[in-house]
């Protein structure tokens, strides 16, 4: 399941705005995954920043016995596909994605998500950021919370009919 905040295609309002001429008009991507446990139930999302502003976020989640990483690489993945070619910021807490993509760091693991990654990157020159996680960004502490979210979503979808089942059975 995947959420859309915002209405519509958010993207029209950015063509022609993508410079890279000053922090404050670079187009930011907050990203962030969670899974709860690891592996288990996960969750992903992302918040665009143009000019200190959210223009756009989304969010979804996985019941598959996913992972945190696949969550992280998720949450970039589905950012990309929703933007153009141009310039841009994409910060995430995610060490395994940032060092990957900065310091060459071997793939050893989720080749597929890898894979669309790069695809989705070609045509986009993307300055990659590591933000200390559960710190005093208003951005990642709201993308971290939206991801959280998401698993407490999928796992109460996932849980409230057993439950309801159980109880069931108890009143026989």
């Amino acid at each position: 399941m995947e959420r859309n905040n915002g209405g519509g295609s958010f993207i029209a309002g950015f063509a022609g705005k993508n410079t890279m001429k000053g922090e404050n008009k670079m187009i930011k991507i907050y990203t962030d995954g969670s899974c709860q446990p690891n592996p288990g139930i996960g969750g992903w999302a992302y918040i665009i920043v143009s000019n200190g502003e959210e223009v756009g976020r989304a969010s979804g989640q996985s019941i598959a016995n996913t992972t945190n990483n696949r969550m992280e690489l998720l949450a970039v993945i589905k950012a990309l596909e929703t933007l153009p070619s141009g310039d841009y910021e994409v910060v995430s807490d995610s060490k395994y994605i940032i060092q990957t993509l900065n310091q060459g760091w071997k793939i050893n693991a989720n080749p597929d998500l890898w894979i669309e990654l790069d695809r989705l990157s070609r045509g986009k020159n993307i300055l990659w950021t590591h933000i200390r996680g559960h710190g005093d960004d208003k951005w990642n502490a709201l993308v971290d919370l939206l991801a959280r979210a998401e698993v407490v979503r999928a796992a109460t979808r996932e849980f409230i009919p057993l439950y309801r089942e159980v109880l069931e059975k108890l009143g026989d």
